[in-house]
């Protein structure tokens, strides 16, 4: 796929110079863009690139303007034209359809086999919990997925991230507050 032999990968991760994500022992899916890096290879282009932004709140609509300006200068620094943008104004934990209009219509043109290739700023713009998940899925749709960086961009999406794990810590606390305790052991099935 990227021209070179198994041994070769192996040996670039032995050598710290490239991190797959390891399905089991025999599988390891590669970042693309880290092996195109790797060899000195462009990456491929496309007319199906696309550009996925989020943001928390439609009170940041600044910050949502500023993430697409930022991912668009890398993607045309990196020789890539981006022929559509989606994007949510939503909690990164919010998976919803309403919540995430833009993420749920790319996901329908990726099964559609309309895009090539989606560039992000950060994996936590996609999903700030299991955003490989998303890595796997878009790569067995043979989608290139890329990140302008591997982390966040803006000190304040930490911060936003705390937050959003504890309103899950409380909102799970809350349901399980009004949960009727169940009579006898539990059966497991």
């Amino acid at each position: 796929m990227f021209g070179v032999t198994r041994l070769t990968l192996y040996r670039y991760v032995k050598e710290g110079k490239l991190t797959p994500i390891k399905l089991n022992s025999k599988v390891y899916i590669y970042d693309e863009d880290e092996v195109y890096r790797l060899l000195g290879k462009s990456l491929p282009t496309g007319a199906d690139v696309v550009l996925y932004a989020r943001v928390n709140s439609p009170a940041q609509k600044d910050e949502l303007q500023d993430q697409i300006r930022r991912v668009t200068d890398f993607a045309a620094k990196n020789g890539l034209s981006i022929s559509k943008t989606y994007w949510d104004c939503t909690r990164s934990l919010d998976f919803t359809r309403a919540g995430r209009k833009g993420l749920h219509e790319l996901l329908l043109d990726v099964a559609r086999r309309k895009i090539g290739m989606v560039v992000v700023e950060s994996p936590d713009r996609i999903a700030r919990v299991g955003h490989e998940l998303f890595q796997m899925m878009l790569h067995n749709y043979r989608v290139r997925l890329l990140y302008v960086s591997r982390e966040p961009v803006n000190p304040r999406y930490v911060e936003e991230t705390v937050r959003e794990l504890a309103s899950v810590v409380k909102e799970t606390k809350r349901m399980l507050d009004r949960t009727p305790p169940r009579d006898g052991p539990s059966t497991g099935a």
